[in-house]
């Protein structure tokens, strides 16, 4: 019998999990387990492994959005950085310095639409909690 977790899965299905929430392909995964690839659609039918495949990625989304805020901080030093440039007579390399602006700008808007889908998903989650519990009132 094969040994399964609280999630109901085996312990090479948890590894296929992680293979995928890492970037894997279905081929690497099948190549690296040594199972065919109609073993893997099969698992990736289950629930449970829809289930971890989800809470895998939302994982990753995580770390991902608290990277781009980490970020923030330096790159706000670096806009200043730009922003503090003397416009006349300015000697550096005009390209590093657009690069490096343009760079900054866009880590700044992704942390921010970052940002931005957590606090919906906060507030989404508020919404179907709310919208749960007068169900459950409406049915007593």
């Amino acid at each position: 019998m094969k040994k399964r977790d609280q999630s109901g899965l085996t312990d090479r299905e948890l590894v296929a999990v992680a293979k995928f929430v890492q970037g894997a392909t279905p081929g690497e995964i099948c190549e690296d387990l040594n199972i065919h690839p109609t073993t893997l659609m099969r698992w990736r039918q289950k629930p449970a492994f829809i289930e971890a495949m989800r809470t895998g990625r939302e994982f990753i989304w995580s770390m991902v959005a608290n990277r781009l805020v980490d970020e923030c901080l330096s790159t706000t030093a670096v806009v200043r950085e730009m922003r503090d440039l003397p416009v006349d007579g300015f000697v550096g390399d005009t390209k590093v310095a657009n690069v490096k602006l343009s760079a900054s700008r866009l880590l700044l808007e992704y942390a921010s639409k970052a940002q931005d889908m957590e606090n919906f998903k906060a507030r989404l989650e508020a919404l179907e909690a709310r919208l749960a519990g007068e169900l459950n009132e409406n049915q007593l």
